[in-house]
């Protein structure tokens, strides 16, 4: 989900929509979160992928299950991104920081 679809969401859903999208793993098996938290993985990929950081972590096959995102992308630490997180480099992000 983009964000304009993310602000769209919360502009057109109730109260209780929300609730079950955000915060309903508190009432669901490992299976049911699970499931919620491989979606989120994935809508993450979508918008994160074509920033300059997405190409240079994930490379340029966008992995397209979390299984191929467990398989392509490899673990990463604060020092792969210290270099352009010191100089403020807000290009190499997939969205503009809000602070």
């Amino acid at each position: 989900m983009t964000t304009k679809t993310i602000d769209e969401f919360f502009r057109t859903h109730t109260e209780e929509e929300i609730w079950q999208r955000y915060c309903g793993f508190l009432d669901l098996s490992i299976k049911e979160f699970m499931a919620i938290q491989e979606q989120l993985l994935m809508e993450q990929m979508d918008l994160v992928y074509d920033s300059f950081l997405g190409k240079k972590i994930i490379g340029n096959y966008k992995p397209a299950s979390v299984e191929e995102f467990r398989q392509l992308v490899p673990l990463t630490t604060y020092d792969d991104y210290e270099p352009y997180f010191s100089e403020r480099r807000e290009d190499v992000l997939a969205e503009k920081p809000l602070f």
